[in-house]
């Protein structure tokens, strides 16, 4: 396997529970943030804001994780709901206007996907769904940095939403990011590639 500068930031980050009393340097955290915002999502729609919160604020609207209590920072990554995503609402109209081709072709390249979803009801898990991407690349990115995290799934939306200062009939909590210089060091349990990977040709 190919060894490089990515993979031994994956290969070396863990879920950090314990954190030093030492603040992240701004330019550190904003190579982070930079990555995430820099990260795919579906149609380019970029459904995601980042919401950067001292962890104390908001701990007890995540029920005072373990892993949020020495954080100094948490991310908060918010999307909007359902009913941004309509293939003629104004949302969808300014993201498809940025890419090659009409916003017409976007858009109808997107309506079929749109209406598969709102019919089995998935619009606001899919929406949910894309701020893991954003998520995944600052974990690394992090890593690479010396820094740690823990993704936190735990949270009573509403509550954040409302320290947030948040519409919640517009937006929704995708997934938390306690980041922190680590005061322990886990080890990785992972199963093996082969137990893992199934190949289809």
């Amino acid at each position: 396997m190919i060894n490089n500068e990515v993979m031994n930031a994956i290969e070396n980050r863990f879920s950090c529970k314990k954190y030093l009393d030492k603040p992240i340097e701004k330019e550190k955290l904003d190579t982070i943030l930079e990555s995430g915002r820099l990260s795919p999502t579906s149609f380019g729609m970029e459904h995601f804001d980042i919401h950067v919160c001292k962890s104390k604020d908001i701990l007890d609207a995540c029920f005072y994780q373990e892993s949020m209590k020495t954080a100094p920072i948490t991310l908060v990554i918010t999307v909007k709901k359902a009913s941004f995503y309509n293939p003629d609402g104004s949302f969808v109209r300014e993201r498809g206007v940025r890419f090659p081709g009409t916003v017409e072709e976007y858009v109808e390249d997107y309506r079929g996907y749109y209406e598969y979803l709102k019919e089995k009801g998935l619009l606001d898990m899919w929406a949910k769904a894309q701020g893991y991407i954003p998520l995944s690349f600052m974990m690394i990115t992090a890593s690479s940095l010396g820094i740690e995290s823990c993704a936190i799934e735990g949270f009573n939306n509403d509550s954040l939403i409302k320290k947030l200062g948040l519409n919640g009939d517009e937006e929704q909590i995708s997934i938390c990011l306690a980041l922190g210089y680590p005061n322990e060091k886990r080890e990785r349990i992972r199963r093996d590639l082969d137990s893992l990977v199934k190949y289809h040709f």
